[in-house]
């Protein structure tokens, strides 16, 4: 069983968190708990000193409910129009939402769409408040280590120290 699982998301996109650079270690965010729920990984971030809880999705983009925006009035930041699987067309509202906090790193102005999602089925049965997903970790290295149920975003590969045999 692979207990460690590595992603690269070294996507080319100039999506790089703004790091605090009076810490050491500021190229990691260090360990981050998360719980694994149906075969999904929920992790807690910080935004204006409150803890919400997203759905890690490494093939989604950074999406925040309804019920988030219509507490916190974020700043509007335009319109996305997309496609779903039937080719239906949706216009959905688009925020800059001012800071993100997860582990060591702040996500400054981060745009994020405005969606219904954790009010549908499957999603409504985890009480999410949004998702992260690549377009949030370009040029990052995530690390899920499901033994331990932690996860730790980084920029520098030799952090994490991984035998060949737990790399996938």
């Amino acid at each position: 069983m692979i207990r460690t699982i590595l992603l690269f998301l070294a996507l080319g996109l100039p999506l790089l968190p703004q790091i605090n650079e009076e810490h050491p270690g500021h190229h990691d965010t260090g360990n981050i708990p998360f719980e694994f729920i149906k075969n999904k990984v929920i992790i807690s971030e910080e935004i204006e000193g409150t803890s919400y809880k997203f759905l890690l999705d490494t093939g989604g983009v950074f999406e925040i409910s309804q019920e988030l925006q219509n507490k916190m009035q974020f700043e509007e930041d335009g319109e996305a129009n997309i496609s779903d699987i039937n080719k239906q067309k949706v216009n959905l509202e688009m925020v800059l939402v001012p800071q993100i906090k997860i582990g060591k790193w702040k996500f400054i102005n981060r745009t994020a769409i405005v969606t219904d999602m954790t009010d549908k089925f499957p999603y409504s049965c985890f009480g999410l408040d949004g998702m992260i997903g690549r377009d949030f970790f370009g040029r990052a290295l995530l690390h899920l280590d499901a033994s331990k149920k932690i996860c730790r975003l980084t920029q520098n590969p030799a952090a994490l120290k991984l035998s060949t045999a737990h790399q996938w």
